[in-house]
């Protein structure tokens, strides 16, 4: 698994100190965690999970934790906004994250949020590569969900991939 991600999520690295710190804690879980599992999201489970305010309080309450020139390029892009939160040159806002995605078994709490501006985030806005992939943090997770757990073809359970790829 993290071969895979290496090779699949190298570009992360690419984008500079936030991707680089998401590309680095990503493959720290990997690394570290005795178990993977792959599950269905607990929001489309209709679980309850922080919604967006409680999100930004979480992520700025653990701010001063993370990289030093992680919080400058997250200031920088909050100077001058109303609010305080940054925001892309066209306006739209940084989305928090879980690092560890809820449906790998990631905890809803401060230390696994990350702020990221939505072209590294998400689909909608993506990073095209080489091939046409999909380089945002979203489309390289979805390959990963299809690579591993859509491939053992198990529906509507959790799967440790970790005990099924041995």
């Amino acid at each position: 698994m993290q071969a895979w991600f290496v090779e699949h999520a190298a570009p992360l690295q690419a984008a500079g100190p936030i991707g680089e710190l998401l590309y680095s804690r990503i493959l720290d879980s990997l690394n570290t965690r005795p178990h993977l599992l792959l599950a269905q999201s607990p929001r489309s489970a209709g679980e309850r999970v922080m919604q967006t305010p409680r999100l930004r309080q979480e992520f700025l309450d653990h701010l001063h934790e993370l990289p030093a020139d992680y919080q400058v390029a997250f200031h920088d892009s909050a100077r001058g906004q109303p609010d305080g939160w940054p925001r892309t040159s066209d306006g739209r806002p940084w989305e928090v994250d879980h690092v560890d995605e809820l449906w790998t078994g990631g905890a809803d709490a401060g230390p696994n949020l990350l702020a990221l501006p939505p072209g590294l985030h998400r689909q909608d806005n993506p990073r095209r590569g080489p091939r046409g992939l999909d380089l945002s943090k979203t489309g390289i997770l979805e390959d990963f969900r299809n690579a591993f757990r859509d491939a053992l073809e198990v529906e509507g359970e959790s799967v440790d991939i970790r005990e099924a790829d041995e």
